[in-house]
């Protein structure tokens, strides 16, 4: 517990970007899911210097419409992977090239166990891997 509490500090420490990019957080699709301030990945929202796109929403998880995120125009979306629909959402983001996800190449397809299989030590693992796709060539 110790290690990970130091690992995430060292790496929140190390950040001098602080961009305020708006993440949408894909959890679902058909009905498109994603979720709100009571989740608990709002925890990789701080540990990344970014913002939960729907972080003025009072819920774990809910549905949302297309043209809602769109309106919101994220700036990095973070698919949960579902398998073969994972890369099929990808691809219809990438059809909306006025988003800005999509301009600047910030749609990620991760898998749920990095990031939902939470232990102290999987939790801080799971941030480096959020910082190394998210800053990758900002």
């Amino acid at each position: 517990m110790k290690q990970a509490k130091k690992s995430l500090k060292e790496s929140y420490d190390k950040m001098s970007i602080n961009k305020n990019l708006n993440v949408f957080w894909q959890i679902g699709a058909m009905p498109l899911y994603t979720l709100g301030n009571k989740s608990f990945i709002n925890d990789y929202n701080y540990y990344t210097k970014t913002k939960n796109l729907y972080g003025d929403i009072n819920l774990k998880y809910f549905s949302v419409d297309i043209e809602n995120v769109l309106e919101r125009n994220p700036d990095i979306i973070i698919i949960i992977n579902m398998g073969y629909l994972g890369i099929k959402e990808k691809e219809i983001w990438q059809k909306y090239k006025l988003l800005n996800a999509v301009k600047n190449n910030k749609i990620f397809v991760l898998d749920e166990k990095d990031l939902f299989m939470l232990t102290p030590l999987t939790f801080s693992k799971s941030v480096e891997i959020l910082i190394n796709i998210i800053y990758r060539s900002v």
